[in-house]
């Protein structure tokens, strides 16, 4: 209040860092309006945000979809979620993090069917959102949406390949030395069962000196009594 120079897309992105806020919190199904009204003779804006945060949300029916060799159990369990627990939008980081960090997964993606809209980070101009007939009452106050509390999570997963192999060389040199290196690694995923890998990996290098002295050990030679 008070500020004469108003930077409108921060006044907007605040809606989304508020509703951001209220998903970490466990109010999985927030939302945050902004609207704007401009008074020209007074030549002041007045500037309201509409907060429906909705229930606390928790997790409800988990579902695991795109593995083949991976057991959805083990997914779960290497998720770390168990239905009836809070959820919190922090989760899905969380959840993909974990799930890459086993080497079974090219790539993962968490879904939660709650009542929000992705919005792209950098999106510019925000449109205040989206309000549907029926959040708007005849006076014009803001309906609360009535939603439940459990949300399905889905876990998209992308399995890596059973076997990979990868193959480096690499050259060093120095006004003394020259060292060459080859090295190779190789993968085979879920050998053991769900997310036990066997990793085999082997390196083979040679040197030489460039300065031309000689850094062998010296040669033997017959003992010499005392």
């Amino acid at each position: 209040v008070g500020t004469h120079d108003i930077d409108f897309e921060k006044y907007r992105d605040g809606r989304i860092q508020m509703q951001e806020y209220l998903r970490v919190q466990g109010y999985g199904h927030a939302n945050v309006y902004s609207r704007t009204w401009v008074d020209k003779k007074t030549k002041t804006i007045t500037w309201i945000y509409m907060a429906d945060a909705g229930p606390k949300t928790k997790i409800g029916k988990i579902v695991v979809d795109g593995n083949r060799r991976v057991s959805a159990e083990s997914i779960v369990e290497r998720a770390g979620i168990h239905s009836g627990e809070p959820y919190t939008e922090d989760l899905r980081e969380r959840i993909v993090r974990d799930l890459l960090d086993t080497g079974s997964f090219e790539s993962a993606y968490v879904r939660v069917d709650t009542d929000t809209k992705f919005i792209p980070p950098g999106t510019l101009p925000d449109t205040g959102g989206e309000l549907r007939d029926e959040q708007i009452d005849a006076e014009g106050n803001l309906v609360p949406r009535k939603l439940p509390e459990d949300v399905m999570v889905t876990i998209h997963v992308v399995e890596g390949r059973t076997r990979t192999l990868r193959v480096g060389a690499t050259f060093e040199i120095d006004p003394a030395r020259a060292d060459t290196g080859l090295g190779a690694k190789v993968w085979f995923r879920d050998l053991f069962g769900s997310m036990d890998h066997l990793v085999l990996e082997g390196r083979l290098g040679y040197g030489l000196w460039l300065d031309g002295r000689d850094r062998g050990y010296a040669p033997l030679r017959d003992p010499q009594p005392a």
